[in-house]
């Protein structure tokens, strides 16, 4: 059955979300600034939050994995995961390494495709989840319609950044581009 939104009674889930502006200023302009220039913001959700959550039952639920944008994080469209986890969806939402709150470092083994391939592979083994979908946001988008497989919950791309670029979409599952024109 679907998780449901914290009692009125219960203090919402806080969960600590870090940017560094310095992180910024290093990746945009290539320019070290002093770390004391990030920032720390608790962000509150109507849900239980679970970050680097243990296994759960086998559900066969639903997954639905997020790739967010350059410069983004994990918790970029909370609003959107919760909708999804009230209507019964496993959400993942994984960390890149261009991320303003990535605690790592890029490197070989953190590409956005190793990433997203490690978090389809423990979610789906850990919490049995049944059929997969992938949302991307941005240079997300790029992300999810680039990887290889089959996701028969298909793949939607906002603002997909890269879709014409280094991501060629040549699957065969469901692609929705939502993008403006220009």
């Amino acid at each position: 059955e679907p998780s449901s939104p914290a009692a009125s009674s219960q203090e919402e889930s806080p969960y600590t979300y870090r940017i560094s502006l310095a992180k910024i200023v290093k990746l945009l302009l290539g320019i070290s600034v002093p770390a004391f220039l990030a920032r720390s913001f608790n962000l509150q959700s109507r849900y239980q939050v679970l970050p680097d959550a243990a296994p759960c039952a086998q559900s066969k639920r639903p997954l639905i994995v997020f790739a967010h944008g350059y410069l983004g994080s994990r918790f970029d469209m909370l609003h959107l995961a919760e909708l999804l986890v009230s209507q019964g969806f496993v959400v993942a939402a994984p960390e890149f390494a261009e991320s303003l709150s990535a605690s790592f470092e890029p490197s070989q083994a953190t590409t956005r495709e190793m990433i997203m391939a490690e978090t389809l592979r423990k979610v789906s083994g850990e919490f049995g989840t049944g059929k997969v979908g992938l949302i991307g946001h941005s240079a997300g988008g790029g992300t999810i319609a680039g990887l290889p497989g089959q996701y028969p919950l298909g793949r939607v791309a906002v603002a997909g950044g890269g879709l014409y670029g280094r991501y060629a979409y040549d699957g065969e599952d469901p692609l929705l581009a939502i993008a403006s024109e220009g």
